[in-house]
C-alpha cells in the first residue's frame, strides 16, 4: 500500500529552534524515533518528501543525499518529470545536499528522497511567502508526475 504522512513543526517558533543553524525538522525526527510503533513489521520501502514544489518558477533537480540514499528511486522520478514537465525538471544534481525531512527517514533507514524546489528568493521565510506565489500548473506538474512514479513499474 502507499501510505502518506504530512510533517510539520519544521519551521515552527524559535522556542522550537527555529533560526538556529543546527534545528532539524520535527516531526519527521519523531516519526524516525517512533517508526517501530507505526510499523512494527517492517520499514516503509522508500519515501518521497514534497517540499515547496508550487512555486510559479519551478525548478527541481536531484538532491545529493537522495541520490546516495534511493539513486533508482531519484532516476525514476526525474525521468519521468522531464517527460511530463520538462521546464520543471533538469537531471543536473543541485551542487549542495539539504536537510529536511527526507534527511531523518534516511536514518531510520529509509531509502528516500526530497523533491524540492530550493530557489525560491525573495520570498522564501518571510511574510510575503503567501498562498499567491503558488501556481497551479506547478502543484498539476508535480502531481501527474507523482501518480506516474506510483503507478508505473
Amino acid at each position: 500500500g502507499i501510505d502518506m504522512i504530512f510533517f510539520d513543526g519544521e519551521e515552527g517558533a524559535i522556542s522550537m529552534g527555529a533560526g538556529d543553524p543546527n534545528f532539524r525538522p520535527v516531526g519527521s525526527a519523531h516519526f524516525a524515533e517512533h517508526l517501530s510503533e507505526f510499523y512494527p513489521d517492517a520499514k516503509p520501502e522508500k519515501a518521497v518528501d514534497f517540499d515547496m514544489v508550487c512555486d510559479r518558477d519551478l525548478h527541481l533537480q536531484p538532491e545529493p543525499s537522495s541520490i546516495r540514499s534511493a539513486p533508482a528511486e531519484v532516476k525514476k522520478f526525474w525521468d519521468i518529470g522531464m517527460k511530463t514537465a520538462p521546464k520543471a525538471f533538469n537531471h543536473a544534481p543541485l551542487r549542495y545536499s539539504i536537510e529536511d525531512d527526507h534527511t531523518n527517514l534516511q536514518e531510520a533507514g529509509i531509502p528516500s528522497l526530497v523533491v524540492i524546489d530550493f530557489d525560491y528568493e525573495p520570498f522564501y521565510n518571510t511574510l510575503q511567502d503567501t498562498p499567491d506565489k503558488c501556481s497551479t500548473q506547478s502543484l498539476e506538474a508535480v502531481g501527474r508526475t507523482l501518480l506516474q512514479y506510483l503507478y508505473l513499474p
